[in-house]
């Protein structure tokens, strides 16, 4: 297209000079190239041509530097504003130009910018920047001090279409100013998206570009315009890809890990508080349905079990070895891998780049090695791999089977998740730990997880992924499937410098993660409760079909708090239809507050009330779930529950909280019956929104 090749000389000819930085006037000329509407403008190099312009653009007008090594046009007063005639634009031509050189002497000045002013509107900001995960990502917000103070902006990570760029705008806290908020006027957001989808477009087709900022663009209620622009390019560009190696990421190459007929464990001990020993001690009492084959050259037998001195002279096939020997040892080990036609390795031992170059160097033999051989590789610096329904245990002693897949960055998060879930009788499907993630990354098990049965739901940790195109991709297609949570370790940014580039500034790689999950369907959590919470709920409640609950409790107190959550999660409290309550105050005491949060009182130490409160509500179409609270030690809760289950499909979502000796025995029948239950409030108003936003995404999906 002719257009494109126009951005292309633009581009190429920055380029061929050494200049980075596109002038104002070559950014405007690409953005009119694009159809972005930009204010009228033209290059001045004299006095002369400066007031002709400006009495052809007319009045008033804006005048800028266009130098290249000018960065910050206003610090280096080389911009002027509202300039009404003849001589204040000869006379500001002057000034710049002498302002422009005396905050820079050697500065090279290409002329100055004349262009017509732009009328009042509304400040927005877009901008645009290269992520070092993802590629590039789009930002979008309100401009001037909202975007610097507050930071109220949205992210997509591009290729964006008009839906998206919609999306995005309605996105941001403030956007109920751009609907037209009081005597606010209302802004285009149509020609908003125009602009934010031909700007992913460019990117798309220049990947060279790192930052784009177009700041301010003014927004009206027809139409919009970019007054500023700036378009930043990389130092260099890669014309030679990088030589890759394509490791087996098939569900049978990673299945191994999870799956193995026959163990080996590489520095297995008969110190009982060695790694080795615990290993291999779990896998024999979690029931194990392969082979182990302990290597020890030291010791003759361990725990029941012959030792071999090497690997080598196990005599039987190998699908998975587990490797506890020091780092030194362990390229040599899988050396001796290799030759024994092992295709599936995890090393729990540390000592690599988590402790500095020496560690890293060894990595790099490691890497080596697997991309010549074939070889699949867990860790190193890993907790080792969980899955019950074989007897697969590692780190801890895990036995209970359920429905949650956990990956974890670090073993601890995910090892704390897989606890609460053993000792709530919830239990896991699977757990993998990174750990330095030198070969079988978070995408690779993402993808297994979303074919694999066991896995009803799956709960990440991550503080970042190897290659975000792949990981939004597997995203996309697995969250159609299950519900996919996370939580990112890593948010903040303390000590950043301040770039010159608002767009850069604000995009934290916190920001446009979670920008690229929304866009592939990964539901984000703030905290490991709120991780584990929301699994629990999505592995085994019904999604609701709207933002409605009905909050039934023992307690007045924790059911304002409820509703205080639900309100602050953007959750509806509809009251009870006329009918429900005049029947249930037939069978009820006077004293029960018959509302929303509706409060048993004593009424509710006969446990049956709650039954009768969620069926005399069961069919009401505002009402699309069910909060009942125990706040007190109240007896066959579980019972009422179990009950109440089988009245309506609407998710019933149980909080057990202060019921003292009786908590526990209805907790445990609950759970097991495939009830979650939750210790507060706000914790299962948590869960309830986890569930109404997979509700809200499916339909999405649908229409």
């Amino acid at each position: 297209m002719i257009r494109d090749a126009v951005v292309n000389q633009i581009i190429s000819k920055a380029r061929a000079i050494g200049r980075l930085t596109l002038l104002e006037t070559e950014a405007k000329e690409i953005c009119i190239q694009l159809g972005i509407p930009v204010p009228e403008f033209a290059l001045a190099r004299t006095e002369k041509e400066a007031t002709e312009f400006a009495s052809k653009l007319g009045y008033p007008v804006v005048l800028k530097i266009v130098s290249c090594d000018v960065s910050h046009k206003s610090e280096a007063g080389g911009v002027l504003v509202g300039l009404q005639d003849h001589k204040s634009v000869e006379k500001g031509y002057k000034q710049i130009i002498a302002n422009t050189l005396a905050y820079k002497s050697e500065a090279k000045i290409s002329g100055i910018m004349v262009q017509h002013m732009a009328p009042a509107g509304t400040e927005l900001i877009i901008g645009a920047t290269k992520d070092a995960q993802f590629g590039h990502a789009l930002m979008f917000g309100i401009g001037g001090t909202a975007v610097e103070l507050m930071k109220d902006v949205a992210f997509r990570v591009t290729p964006i279409d008009h839906a998206s760029a919609a999306d995005m705008i309605r996105e941001i806290k403030t956007y109920p100013l751009l609907k037209g908020y009081r005597n606010s006027p209302r802004i285009d957001e149509g020609a908003i998206e125009s602009i934010l989808v031909r700007l992913s477009e460019l990117l798309t087709k220049f990947p060279e570009i790192v930052e784009v900022d177009m700041n301010p663009t003014i927004g009206y209620v027809n139409g919009a315009s970019v007054v500023d622009t700036r378009i930043v390019l990389e130092g260099k560009r890669n014309l030679v890809p990088s030589k890759t190696v394509i490791q087996d990421s098939s569900s049978e190459a990673i299945r191994l890990f999870f799956e193995p007929k026959s163990v080996a464990v590489v520095g297995a001990s008969k110190d009982p508080d060695k790694m080795g020993h615990i290993i291999t001690r779990h896998l024999i009492e979690a029931g194990f349905k392969g082979s182990i084959f302990p290597v020890n050259p030291k010791a003759e037998d361990l725990l029941g079990l012959r030792t071999f001195r090497s690997v080598s002279d196990i005599p039987n096939q190998i699908d998975l070895v587990i490797v506890v020997v020091p780092a030194p040892f362990v390229a040599d080990l899988l050396r001796e891998c290799v030759r024994k036609n092992v295709r599936s390795v995890i090393v729990i031992s540390g000592g690599f780049r988590e402790i500095g170059k020496e560690g890293e160097e060894r990595e790099n033999v490691m890497k080596e090695i697997l991309q010549t051989s074939g070889m699949r590789l867990v860790g190193p610096n890993v907790q080792g791999i969980d899955n019950p329904y074989v007897g697969l245990s590692m780190w801890m002693l895990i036995k209970k089977q359920g429905p949650i897949g956990i990956i974890s960055q670090g073993g601890s998060v995910g090892g704390t998740i897989e606890d609460w879930a053993e000792k709530e009788n919830i239990g896991i499907s699977k757990f993998f730990p990174l750990g330095n993630a030198i070969d079988v990354n978070e995408t690779d098990v993402l993808s297994f997880y979303g074919d694999d049965s066991q896995t009803k739901v799956i709960a990440m940790n991550l503080e970042g992924v190897r290659n975000g195109c792949e990981f939004m991709r597997v995203a996309r297609k697995v969250s159609m499937k299950k519900p996919i949570l996370l939580l990112k370790g890593g948010k903040t940014h303390a000590g950043q410098k301040a770039a010159i580039s608002h767009t850069k500034s604000i995009a934290g790689s916190d920001a446009i993660f979670r920008a690229a999950c929304r866009q592939s369907g990964v539901m984000i959590v703030d905290t490991m409760e709120e991780l584990y919470d929301a699994s629990k709920a999505l592995a085994f409640l019904p999604t609701p079909k709207g933002r409605g609950v009905l909050i039934i409790t023992s307690s007045g107190g924790v059911g304002i708090l409820a509703a205080d959550a639900a309100e602050e999660r953007g959750l509806n409290l509809p009251q009870p239809s006329n009918e429900a309550l005049k029947q249930l105050s037939e069978i009820l005491q006077p004293q029960c507050v018959l509302s929303n949060p509706f409060d048993l009182t004593t009424e509710a130490m006969k446990t049956r009330t709650y039954q009768q409160v969620i069926e005399k509500n069961a069919c009401d179409p505002n009402i699309h779930a069910f909060l009942p609270i125990f706040a007190d030690p109240i007896h066959d809760a579980a019972e009422a529950i179990i009950s109440s289950t089988k009245i309506t499909d609407k998710p019933i979502i149980v909080c057990y909280s202060g019921g003292a000796q009786f908590e526990e025995v209805e907790k445990v029948k609950m759970q097991s019956a495939g009830i979650p239950v939750f210790p507060t409030p706000e914790r299962a108003v948590a869960a309830l929104h986890a569930l109404v936003k997979r509700h809200e995404f499916n339909a999405t999906r649908r229409g």
